[in-house]
């Protein structure tokens, strides 16, 4: 054999060992992650990594303990059929708020804190507005939810005859409870048009989204078809209602009117260029 013979023989000698070396450290490599993860799930599965408890404080009409086993359903079992879904490593604290919020949309705010006890912390707002749909053959408010400063229906409502919320009315199909229904700078915007007119001795009942012009509901303790209303355009801003409203009551007439007789009134116009039309009942 001569040395060119030789030196290809080593070559693939060389090739082979090397081939082996790195099958060699594959296996290793493969039995050390095996090894490695049959460990870390086993170490996960121990109750020191696991919740072993719940705790749900809070008041409201949404109760503890029905949280409390919502929560309990919701860790229970596996995903993957390998990791627990109590898993303090795997639990994710704002998933669980998310979903505990579409659960129980009536909820304002919820803390949790992780641990082998879980803490969760619920409260409710104080409602300030009510949205309803009105019925289009009647007039009358159909489905009235709760309305969070954020725009979301939050509970269902009761039926009131004589609402003691600030309302916002349209049309529409009944609101799903989680979603926004109004949007929250609208609600800001309709609460300053509310302000507006207040500080003119009007009080204000809520406000009605119309096809081609909304309305104020004046507040006379009237039933709801029979509240005196302002006309105004869509998107109407406070300083607008000040020009023309605010004008208007400086009249002594009309403001005798507006502040002393407001049940003969049916409604106020203010969408021609600053004139202020008004009809009497």
């Amino acid at each position: 054999m001569n040395n060119a013979s030789l030196a290809k023989q080593k070559q693939i000698n060389l090739r082979m060992q090397n081939h082996q070396a790195g099958r060699r450290h594959r296996i290793i490599f493969w039995i050390f992650f095996i090894v490695l993860a049959i460990g870390f799930f086993y170490v996960i599965r121990q109750p020191a990594f696991r919740v072993q408890n719940i705790s749900v404080s809070g008041s409201g009409l949404v109760e503890a303990k029905d949280v409390k086993e919502y929560v309990s359903k919701k860790i229970t079992g596996y995903k993957y059929f390998l990791i627990p879904r109590d898993s303090l490593v795997f639990l994710k604290k704002q998933n669980l708020i998310n979903d505990i919020f579409q659960e129980f949309p009536r909820l304002s705010s919820i803390t949790v804190q992780k641990g082998k006890k879980l803490n969760i912390v619920i409260s409710e707002p104080i409602f300030k507005n009510l949205y309803c749909t009105l019925d289009p053959d009647s007039g009358f408010p159909g489905g009235c939810v709760l309305m969070h400063e954020n725009g979301k229906a939050g509970s269902i409502a009761p039926r009131y005859s004589y609402a003691p919320l600030f309302s916002f009315y349209s049309s529409g199909i009944n609101p799903i409870l989680g979603t926004v229904v109004v949007h929250p700078n609208e609600i800001i915007r309709v609460r300053t048009l509310e302000a507006e007119v207040v500080s003119y001795g009007m009080p204000v009942y809520g406000y009605i989204y119309g096809q081609g012009y909304d309305e104020i509901l004046l507040d006379t303790g009237e039933s709801f078809l029979l509240l005196p209303r302002i006309r105004i355009l869509s998107g109407t801003k406070p300083e607008e209602i000040k020009k023309t409203l605010g004008v208007a009551v400086e009249d002594i007439a009309v403001k005798k009117l507006l502040l002393e007789r407001l049940d003969e009134l049916e409604y106020v116009d203010l969408r021609f260029d600053g004139q202020v039309v008004y009809k009497r009942r």
